[in-house]
């Protein structure tokens, strides 16, 4: 307790310093039936890391313009996602696998720190969810980009940390590929395994437009297990970046499927500062097997997020995050999120 509450303090301390210098430079009836809906919370709370939106499609990041690996940024959160993007590191699967980042020429490495801080309700079942990450790019070439991803969470449930390493590569002038792998430690809402890979291709006369095909695989500690596949369409004209993504989601055990759509809308250009809105919905559904009698949940979902990137000197600067989830018939979120980058 005292541990967490040091945790916390030590957030908010750091939220405030990011908030100052974000805005400077932004201008129960009996026993029996008590303990089944604990148990519901406590599967809720674990399939919120599986298959919130904003994990499925990897929570709001940073859009740039089409070109070769070192300068192409697709959408990925996650929460979730989170959300840590296709990896997001919460499970939040975007909070998640990181976004691949631009750099100039000189600079071929790029490091990044960020802390969140989440609200839920009803607060007396899921608390409150902290989070610390630190993520390094390294451009290698210009057409091969890696990173790797530390993350360290705090929950009502119980403390975790996940890894993740990915890469981003273009094959040709209309061909790249995404691919991370994450592991994160024995917990209820952080995955045991998972792998992420996309497709994708740029067309038009311009090369403006880029078809995603993406498969997701997540394996936790219990019996669950998501398959997620998706396609979408991302639109890029001069600083401005639209997206629309559909993931279909297989819950085992049960083999239930589920359906959610993102939008999103960034404005932008490398260099100077990137502002970013994304709206998700869609189908939280798996089979509650933590019940005494196993039944399928089939639950709505809504997620927007309003993501700001500003470079402060050539090459570092402060970015930013706030979120609003809704579970129906489980419980609301609110998250705020805040991070350095330093590019050399």
């Amino acid at each position: 307790m005292e541990t967490s509450r040091t945790f916390c303090s030590l957030l908010q301390m750091i939220g405030i310093g990011f908030v100052a210098l974000f805005v400077a430079c932004c201008l129960f009836s009996n026993a029996e039936a008590e303990n089944e809906r604990l148990k519901r919370a406590i599967e809720d709370a674990r399939r919120s890391g599986a298959v919130e939106i904003a994990p499925q499609t990897t929570e709001a990041t940073e859009l740039g313009t089409p070109s070769e690996a070192g300068e192409t940024q697709p959408n990925r959160t996650i929460d979730e996602a989170g959300g840590l993007g296709a990896v997001e590191i919460e499970q939040q699967t975007a909070k998640t696998a990181p976004e691949q980042q631009v750099m100039p020429p000189e600079r071929k490495n790029r490091l990044e720190l960020s802390a969140s801080y989440e609200y839920l309700h009803p607060h007396g079942d899921y608390g409150d969810w902290q989070n610390v990450t630190t993520t390094f790019f390294r451009k290698e070439r210009p057409d091969f980009t890696w990173f790797v991803q530390l993350g360290a969470f705090a929950r009502e449930e119980g403390n975790g940390g996940l890894t993740a390493a990915g890469a981003y590569k273009d094959w040709n002038e209309s061909f790249f590929t995404y691919t991370a792998l994450s592991a994160g430690t024995n917990s209820l809402y952080l995955p045991q395994l998972r792998i992420d890979h996309d497709f994708n291709l740029k067309i038009g006369p311009e090369k403006n437009f880029i078809w995603v095909a993406g498969a997701t695989y997540i394996q936790y500690f219990n019996t669950h297990r998501d398959t997620i596949l998706s396609t979408g369409l991302t639109a890029h004209f001069r600083k401005w970046v639209a997206e629309y993504r559909i993931f279909r989601n297989l819950s085992d055990p049960g083999s239930i499927v589920s359906y959610s759509h993102l939008f999103a809308l960034g404005y932008g250009q490398d260099g100077w500062q990137w502002t970013n809105a994304t709206f998700s919905f869609g189908k939280q559904a798996y089979l509650a097997t933590a019940l005494a009698a196993p039944e399928a949940v089939n639950h709505n979902s809504v997620q927007t997020t309003l993501s700001h990137r500003r470079w402060v000197g050539k090459d570092y600067g402060v970015f930013g995050e706030i979120s609003f989830f809704t579970l129906s018939h489980s419980y609301q979120k609110t998250g705020l999120s805040l991070g350095i980058f330093r590019e050399f």
